[in-house]
């Protein structure tokens, strides 16, 4: 069995950590979450595929998954969100709005292959 499809994404805001100047009430953050509840059904399995190189909840749950938040470093609007799969560690820009974080997410997530298609 490679996972479930049991998705609580409730669960995995309450278990993201942040790092550095990110912290749950930064406004970059709370856009973030905005956007992610935005999403579609199939949108947030492909952000989970861009930030774990995995689109299922592991065995054990969506408790097992850790996602960590920092700030990209030396970057501008017109970077893109990055993932390090290993950590679950999203490294994100800041945005100076809802509409450029919603279209460099999505286009960041619809550009990932994942772990298993590299």
């Amino acid at each position: 069995m490679v996972g479930k499809e049991n998705f609580d994404w409730e669960t995995l805001k309450q278990n993201t950590v942040y790092e550095g100047e990110y912290h749950a009430g930064h406004p970059n953050i709370v856009t973030f979450w905005e956007v992610f509840e935005e999403l579609t059904e199939d949108q947030k399995k492909a952000f989970l595929l861009f930030l774990t190189g995995c689109d299922r909840v592991p065995i054990l749950g969506m408790n097992q998954i850790r996602m960590r938040v920092q700030t990209l470093l030396n970057s501008s609007q017109q970077h893109f969100p990055e993932a390090l799969t290993c950590h679950s560690l999203l490294q994100l820009p800041i945005y100076p709005s809802k509409e450029t974080l919603h279209s460099r997410l999505i286009e960041a997530v619809g550009h990932n292959r994942g772990f298993w298609n590299e």
